[in-house]
Parts: C-alpha cells; sequence; structure tokens
C-alpha cells in the first residue's frame, strides 16, 4: 500500500481476484484493432497495465456475428484474448473482456434483412444519427442471444482471461430487455429481468465460481428522479442474482445525442459527474462498485472511494492522457500527471467518426507501436520557436531524449492558444496543461517575451529548429468597416451589457459557440450565424448538444446555412436578407492562415528546419501536438540529411 492517497492504493478483493489498487481501465472504443486484437491495440492496453492499473477491460467485444468491430462470436478469439491476457497480466493487471449485444441501436453487419432487432420494434436514434426502427426479435432469436454471451464467455475462460464484464447499460440489448421504454413485449420475454437473468446465470455457470464476472449498469438518469429510481431497482434485481463480482455503474446511453454526452462527459460537466450515483449504488450493496465519469485525477479517486461513492474507479480518458497516472500517484508525483481536460477531440472525437483514438495532449496515445522513434545517437543543441502546443510538445519531447534545447516565445507566457481557450467557458481545465508543460520544461531553456528574428536563432548556433510559429486571423476584409470587427480569438474581453454582438462563423468548430457562450454570459444579445448546416457541425456530437442546448437556454439568436453580407451599407444575413438592427460588434470565425516567417532565411543558410502545427497549416490541438512530437523522434534524420546535402 502507497503511503500516498491510501484509499486508492489499499487492494481489493473482487470474487476470488484481488485487484492491487482502485484504478480500472474502463473498457473504452479505440478505433486500433480494425476487427481484431493487433499489435497497435495489444500494445495500448499493456501500457495502461504497465502504468499501473489494477484491471485492464477491453473495449466492446461484439457476441453477436451481425454487429460491431471485434467479434467474440466464434472460435478465432481465443488466441487474440490470449494475447491479451498475457500482455496485460505480466505487467501484474487482470485483464477482463467486455461482451455486448447491440440489439436495436447498433451498426448491423450481418446478412439477410439489413437491419438490427430488439425486443420491441419501437424507433432508436443511434448516437444522434438517423432513426431506425429494428425488427423485434423472435423467441429463437432472444435463445441465440443468450448462448451467444455464454459461448463468448466460455471462450474468454479458455482463453486465460480474469473475467467479463457483461454490457447491462448505454441502451445495449440487455438494457432494452430491462427497460418498459424498449420491451413491451406480451410474451414470457416482457419479464424485463428474464432476459438478463438467463444472460448472467448462463454466464456465471460456464466459467465457475474462480473466475471474475462484473456488469457495467446504468446508475440513474440526471434530473429524472422517477427514471433514477428505476434503474436503482434494476440494479438491486441484478445484483440479486448472486452472481456478479462487482458492479460498474456508468451513465447515458447511445440512443440519443444527450445520452451519448451523459455517457461521455466532457468539460462542460463537473468533474465527478455521476457521484451521487455511485454513493446511491454503494449505499444498497456490498457487491464491489466501480464508478465512472470525468474523474480525472487520483486525488479525485481517492475522494470518491472515501466518501463510499465506489470502491474502485473506471477511468478511460485520463488514462489515456497519462496511463502512469497510477504509478506516479502512488509515488507522490500527482502532479507530474498529463491532464485529461475533457476536450474530445482527440479521443472520442475522433473514433465516433472511424478513425484510431489519439490524445491531444499525449501524442503517444495509440502509437504505442509507431516505427518513427529512433533514439538520438548524440545531443543535439535544438532552437524551437513558439510555446503554443506544437512547440512545447516539440521541446518536451526533443529534451527527454537528451537534447539540449532553447524555446523562444514572443509573448510573456508560454501556452499560445491554449491561453486563449482557457478563457472560454468550460475550458478552464486547459490551465492545467499549460501548468503542467512548465513544470515538465524544466530541463530546457525557456525564454519569454523573445520575438525571434533569423539572427536570434542563427545566434543560437543550433543544429536544428523547430519552428512552431502558429497562426494569425484573417479577418474578412468584405466585411470591414460597417462596425467593429474582430477575430473570434479576441472575443473573450470586456463586454457592454446589453450591447449587440454577431458572431459570424465560416468554421463550423468550437470556436464560435465558445465565443457566444461566453459573450451570452457576460450580458451581451447574441446572434450566431454560421455557414454551415447546423450549429457546430465540426464538433463532436457529445460536445455540440451540449452547448447547442445551453445557447437555446440562454437565448441566443442562431441561424445555420447563413452568411453575414453587406448590403447597402449595412450588415445583413443571408436567411432572406435580414438586417443585423442594433449589432455593435462584429465577431468572425474564419480560417486562420499559417505564420511562418523564418523557414526560407534559415533554409537559405543550411539549417535544418521543421515546421509543425498551424505554422504548417492551421489545424487542431490534437494534430499539432503530434507533429511536435514527431518532429522531436525525427531530429537525428533531419540532422543527417542536412549534412549529406
Amino acid at each position: 500500500m502507497s503511503a500516498h492517497l491510501p484509499e486508492l492504493f489499499t487492494p481489493l478483493r473482487v470474487g476470488t481476484r484481488t485487484l492491487r489498487n482502485r484504478i480500472v481501465n474502463a473498457g473504452h472504443g479505440t478505433g486500433l484493432g480494425h476487427g481484431s486484437y493487433n499489435e497497435p491495440l495489444l500494445a495500448y492496453m499493456a501500457e495502461r497495465a504497465r502504468g499501473g492499473a489494477a484491471m485492464v477491460i477491453s473495449q466492446a467485444n461484439f457476441v453477436s456475428p451481425d454487429y460491431g468491430d471485434i467479434k467474440a462470436s466464434g472460435d478465432h478469439i481465443v488466441p487474440q484474448w490470449n494475447d491479451f491476457a498475457r500482455r496485460v497480466q505480466e505487467h501484474g493487471a487482470l485483464a477482463v473482456a467486455q461482451l455486448q449485444h447491440p440489439g436495436g441501436q447498433g451498426v448491423y453487419t450481418g446478412p439477410g434483412t439489413g437491419t438490427t432487432m430488439a425486443p420491441t420494434a419501437l424507433p432508436i436514434r443511434f448516437l444522434g444519427g438517423p432513426v431506425v426502427v429494428p425488427r423485434e426479435m423472435t423467441g429463437a432469436d432472444i435463445e441465440l442471444a443468450v448462448r451467444q454471451f455464454t459461448e463468448a464467455a466460455s471462450r474468454a475462460r479458455e482463453a486465460g482471461l480474469d473475467g467479463v464484464e457483461i454490457h447491462c447499460a448505454h441502451g445495449n440489448l440487455v438494457e432494452q430487455f430491462l427497460s418498459p421504454h424498449t420491451n413491451r413485449r406480451e410474451d414470457a420475454w416482457g419479464d424485463g429481468m428474464l432476459f438478463a437473468t438467463e444472460v448472467l446465470r448462463g454466464v456465471r455457470a460456464v466459467v465457475g465460481a474462480d473466475f471474475v464476472v462484473g456488469a457495467r449498469v446504468t446508475g440513474g438518469v440526471p434530473d429524472d428522479p422517477a427514471e433514477s429510481a428505476a434503474c436503482l431497482e434494476r440494479i438491486d434485481d441484478l445484483d440479486g442474482l448472486g452472481v456478479l463480482d462487482y458492479l460498474s455503474v456508468s451513465v447515458g446511453h447511445y440512443s440519443s445525442a444527450r445520452g451519448t454526452a451523459q455517457n461521455l462527459p466532457d468539460s462542460s460537466f463537473p468533474r465527478g459527474a455521476w457521484r451521487d450515483f455511485g454513493v446511491a449504488v454503494k449505499a444498497r450493496t456490498s457487491t464491489p462498485v466501480f464508478l465512472v465519469g470525468r474523474i480525472a485525477t487520483a486525488s479525485l479517486a481517492a475522494e470518491l472511494v472515501r466518501e463510499n461513492a465506489c470502491d474502485a474507479v473506471a477511468m478511460a480518458r485520463p488514462l489515456a492522457a497519462d496511463p502512469f497516472l497510477p504509478v506516479k500517484a502512488a509515488d507522490g508525483l500527482e502532479h507530474r500527471t498529463r491532464p485529461c481536460v475533457g476536450l474530445q477531440d482527440g479521443c472520442w472525437g475522433r473514433v465516433a467518426v472511424g478513425l484510431e483514438l489519439r490524445c491531444a495532449f499525449n501524442p503517444e496515445a495509440g502509437t504505442e507501436t509507431s516505427p518513427h522513434r529512433i533514439a538520438p545517437g548524440r545531443s543535439l543543441r535544438v532552437v524551437v520557436v513558439g510555446a503554443g502546443p506544437a512547440g512545447l510538445e516539440a521541446a518536451r519531447q526533443a529534451s527527454l531524449l537528451g537534447h539540449r534545447v532553447v524555446l523562444l516565445e514572443r509573448s510573456e507566457r508560454v501556452g499560445g492558444l491554449l491561453n486563449v481557450l482557457a478563457r472560454a467557458p468550460f475550458r478552464g481545465e486547459v490551465r492545467d496543461v499549460v501548468r503542467w508543460f512548465e513544470g515538465e520544461l524544466a530541463s530546457v531553456e525557456v525564454r519569454t517575451g523573445c520575438p525571434a528574428g533569423p539572427e536570434d536563432v542563427l545566434r543560437e548556433r543550433p543544429d536544428a529548429v523547430v519552428l512552431a510559429t502558429g497562426s494569425f486571423a484573417r479577418l474578412p476584409e468584405h466585411l470591414l468597416g460597417v462596425v467593429p470587427t474582430v477575430d473570434v480569438r479576441d472575443a473573450f474581453g470586456p463586454v457592454e451589457p446589453g450591447e449587440h454582438v454577431v458572431v459570424a462563423d465560416a468554421l463550423g468548430r468550437r470556436p464560435a459557440i465558445s465565443a457566444a457562450e461566453y459573450l451570452v454570459a457576460a450580458g451581451a444579445r447574441v446572434t450566431l450565424l454560421t455557414e454551415m448546416n447546423v450549429i457546430g457541425e465540426g464538433v463532436n456530437e457529445t460536445v455540440r448538444s451540449q452547448a447547442y442546448a445551453r445557447l437555446l437556454r440562454a437565448g441566443v439568436e442562431m441561424h445555420a446555412s447563413t452568411r453575414v453580407l453587406v448590403r447597402e451599407g449595412r450588415l445583413v444575413h443571408s436567411d432572406a436578407l435580414i438586417a443585423l438592427e442594433g449589432m455593435t460588434r462584429l465577431v468572425t470565425a474564419y480560417p486562420s492562415s499559417a505564420w511562418n516567417p523564418l523557414q526560407s532565411a534559415l533554409e537559405a543558410v543550411g539549417v535544418p528546419v521543421t515546421v509543425v502545427g498551424d505554422a504548417l497549416a492551421p489545424r487542431d490541438i490534437t494534430t499539432a501536438t503530434a507533429e511536435g512530437s514527431a518532429a522531436a523522434w525525427a531530429l537525428p534524420d533531419v540532422t543527417a540529411r542536412a549534412a549529406g546535402r
């Protein structure tokens, strides 16, 4: 047991197994496996075990061959699970496979009907997408689904795993049977508990008593006391079967945008968002309770265990941001943990659109097997220009690799646009990232207030230069001169109460939404116009849906598929050419341009240069930090190529 945060580092008995601490790597989609437990996926999970997690739960393994990515419906999965078990267990963690059947709310990949199936043929909207009506399951379909769960569990035991987690939440098939909202059958299967009972007892029968069987359950529904009470009753019924070794309490489901946002809470939700649901479940059972919901730090995790909100915490995104969170916390180095700040950009924001998981501030997440990483043969003198996300990560990584690094930043503090982002509503946690970078740059010579020209860089006699000079705003010239106009990154300043500010969005991303939220909260009357088909079209649904609802409640006037135009010396919007009367200020979210004034001059004198982040092309934070890290790893190759010219 660690002397630091002892509540968190006391072992926990789960069935016949013992967790070495109270931190579990929650099952979560990664997009890494592409249908199997390939090396990138195995390396990703093994890294979380190496970092100190006590249990590593896999992403969903689908028990039916008609759904999903990684299928647990045949014996082909046994050697793959064996690899998973071996890679995780060798680091002292338990390996658990999550078994799922999505029923009506999934992507059907099977033959024949081309549609999903559910207990009752009721409309479902999966992940905020189009409404679909599944077909109603026959008795044979239901009996087959029960067998699919038990057969998958039997394979898991054969493979040498430590346990399985049966997904009974998030609106998947088990919960579709449990809930009267989705189960309106009039036969025996209309008994909400019958299907769950058959599955859970069947699983326990095939795996035996010395194998962990847990369940992911819905702890409640925010702002709905009656439905939350019903959730607790269903948990009592599941727990009362006497076959479960733990209950993993979650919130939300995938059959609506709001439910998905609750299941994957972004930074607009408080940390420890579902504490109260954990407390309610923990008070009713002696079965170990795991809890999820923006548990972003070890200190918060320890607090939740101490306050009897859970026996262990289940983390996904925080361990993507820093897999060594458990080890660092146990060693009293929690301040060295790379923060998870709920951006949703690199993790769920990518996975939801079919891309591989990344982390905005941990470029190694999902790239643990990257072949480009080559340790340097000698220490180089490296100058990094620009201390935004790309420059900070380049300087940090180059220093870790043993290079002598100078970081030049023209403003008075590091962080770049992160400092602007931190002023936006619900984005203040980004300051934690800036502070973390500052703490990690102890071996870097950081010079702020230092606008660097070519002569300043050359004076350092660099072996290599990384340019991370960022981007600059381009105000739309056709709109200037009518009212005061600023770029969106300059919108987070003083506001006159009652002034009418128009936010014109040509990006469809988060900046316009954040500016509108900031301005209306400060007392302005706000009109948000976007050229996209919907407000925040390019923003992940878990973030967009919550922000859109807040803007509506705040009284922001919003128009999609609309541009700001000048007509007869007045600003109007193209939705019926309505004049923007009483407007006092225009905020524009338009594409910025790369700012790279140094590359040509440095290359002209033979200095090896790598351009990263927005200085190369304005994109997102996840890309910027990834390029900063890659530039640091490539430094020996860069200088070797330069020497060979």
